[in-house]
Order: C-alpha cells, then structure tokens, then sequence
C-alpha cells in the first residue's frame, strides 16, 4: 500500500478527468489564493499539465470505450467514430501548397526585393 500523500498535480490531474473546471477544482481542493490563482491562469505549468492531462485521458478513455462498441456493431458508436474521424481530419494542417505556388510566391518576392533595393541607389 502506498502511505505517500497524493501531489498536488495528481490532485488536479484527478478532479480534471472528472471534467470538473479548474475553479471548481481550487474549491475542492481547498487551495490557498495564491495556488488557486496560479491552477486557475495556467501560471504553474505543472498544475496546467496536469489539468491538461486530465481532461485529455478522460476524452481518450471515452474514446476507446466508443471504439470498441463500435467495433462490436453498434451503430450509434460507429456514427461517433466516424465524427471523430471528422473533426480530426478537420483539425490537421492541410497539405503543403504546390511547388510551383510556392516558387512563384519566391520569385515575387524577390521581384519585390529587387525593386525595393533598386529604389535605395
């Protein structure tokens, strides 16, 4: 058995996974002013990871649980996969441009450039 006193952190990382907020989690923990300030900006990055990690194990957990429901058949999982799938593809960077839009946007630049430089003389 442990004997050692949960952190902090872990407190935080903890309340967090519940989906509480941070205030909420200040109140709970009954945390000084001082502590409740810095988990309520973000100013301790410590409690801000924790935090952070907390609500993104909780969304992973929900997430594998949905998963395996859907693998199983159900529909309704299936659906919110296929959302997740979604808003993931949404959320990554897009494909870099084109070379060529890339080389004109260069050699405009560069006409530019050359013309600013020009005007110096």
């Amino acid at each position: 058995m442990n004997d050692q006193a949960p952190t902090l952190a872990s407190q935080v990382e903890d309340y967090a996974r519940l989906q509480f907020a941070r205030e909420e989690i200040a109140l709970i923990l009954d945390l000084d002013p001082d502590q409740t300030e810095a988990l309520v900006t973000g100013a301790d990055a410590d409690l801000d990871r924790a935090f952070r990690r907390g609500l993104l194990i909780a969304n992973a957990e929900v997430r594998k649980a949905i998963y395996t429901q859907a693998t199983n058949g159900s529909s309704p999982a299936q659906k919110q996969m296929m959302d997740l799938f979604e808003r993931a593809d949404r959320s990554r960077p897009s494909p870099k441009q084109p070379v060529d839009q890339v080389v004109e946007v260069i050699e405009t630049a560069g006409d530019r450039l050359a013309q600013l430089v020009g005007r110096k003389k």
